[in-house]
């Protein structure tokens, strides 16, 4: 499988990995009017075999404002109002991270080919 995360997580190849999806439900004003946002290029990736998480904002601290010259704030786990869409466990066969150059900020993103179904 093909993953591109809008983030950097240098994984190494060989390396076991979790990927979970989640969504966010949005509750609208008039209820049954709800909007799921479930943010495919924004995984939340575990390297099984160190433990380091690798994640966007948006999971463990989306409406969070950022403020200069001080941390981001960030919880311990997703958001408790997200729920898991979809998961995988597999194997990195290949890793690259790019930096996109644009203006006025760079990008960062991981290209990760997971063999997955072990």
């Amino acid at each position: 499988m093909q993953l591109v995360v809008m983030y950097v997580a240098p994984i190494p190849v060989g390396h076991r990995v979790r990927v979970v999806w989640h969504e966010e439900v949005q509750r609208g004003l008039v209820p049954g009017q709800e909007r799921t946002d479930d943010r495919p290029h924004q995984p939340v990736l575990e390297d099984l075999d160190t433990g380091v998480i690798y994640a966007s904002d948006w999971a463990f601290g989306a409406g969070r404002r950022k403020r200069p010259d001080q941390p981001y704030d960030v919880g311990q786990r997703p958001m408790a109002d997200f729920r898991v869409a979809r998961e995988i466990t597999g194997r990195v066969a290949a890793c690259r991270v790019i930096t996109v150059r644009g203006y006025p900020e760079l990008d960062v993103q991981t290209h990760l080919h997971i063999d997955h179904g072990e």
